[in-house]
């Protein structure tokens, strides 16, 4: 477990990530975290991840709880990523050592130039242990994908529990901490981010981990203080009064 003042200094190299990690047109990955705007012209109802490729198939394209993101599967090497997003070295940016251990990659989803999101992986002892989808390029077998509602979510996720695991945020993600509705036992998990201009949260990402582990939140490992369950498919956090700390399960 980091020391509070370890996972602040963290947080703020995260974010100077996400604020100035800008990348040359054409290139496979461009600024680490989208904003809600990026993503609107990304897709209408999530429809363009549908064209993220020519030549990739439905299954290929689907999100399997506690398995893969597409081809890409826990368990895999970094060789193994690499190949399944057929991504050369140059085109997956490593941030920097996860605070959950091991090394936290973004891989970016470009159609034709357009960038449909992000897809982040985490490695630890060169497997990859928890994959992150920011991008209409992926989806469930329920069609659900970053963008979708959070009716939507529950319409198909039944018994999910909310957390907030970290108090990172940054500019991209509303300025305000994620909101995670999770099923450890399945290995599936969707990070809610704030849209201030509707001022209301959509789906950022989709997350697949190992069954019955702990997953890691955005931004690395948090603080145990700082984790706190919220009421089932809340979207929004009381103060810190009114409820108390809790660790996922």
């Amino acid at each position: 477990m980091h020391t509070k003042q370890h996972s602040r200094a963290r947080w703020r190299s995260v974010s100077l990530c996400l604020a100035f990690l800008v990348v040359p047109q054409g290139r496979a990955w461009r600024v680490a975290s989208q904003t809600r705007a990026d993503q609107d012209s990304a897709s209408d109802s999530g429809q363009a991840g549908l064209r993220t490729s020519d030549t990739r198939s439905i299954a290929s394209r689907s999100i399997r709880p506690g398995f893969s993101v597409g081809p890409l599967k826990l368990g895999d090497t970094q060789e193994q990523a690499f190949r399944a997003l057929h991504a050369s070295q140059g085109q997956v940016y490593d941030f920097l050592t996860s605070g959950c251990g091991g090394t936290w990659f973004s891989w970016g989803d470009i159609h034709k130039s357009k960038s449909l999101g992000n897809v982040y992986f985490y490695l630890r002892d060169d497997a990859v242990f928890q994959v992150d989808s920011a991008t209409t390029g992926f989806r469930t077998v329920e069609g659900v994908t970053a963008r979708s509602s959070p009716e939507q979510v529950r319409r198909y996720y039944k018994g999910l529990r909310a957390y907030i695991l970290s108090e990172f945020t940054s500019e991209a993600l509303g300025n305000r901490p994620l909101i995670y509705w999770t099923d450890r036992a399945k290995g599936i998990a969707f990070a809610f981010a704030y849209y201030p201009k509707e001022q209301k949260r959509y789906l950022y990402a989709i997350i697949v981990f190992k069954p019955n582990t702990d997953l890691c939140p955005f931004g690395g490992t948090s603080d145990s203080h700082e984790v706190r369950e919220l009421a089932p498919y809340s979207l929004e956090a009381p103060s810190p009064s009114d409820i108390g700390s809790s660790s996922p399960r």
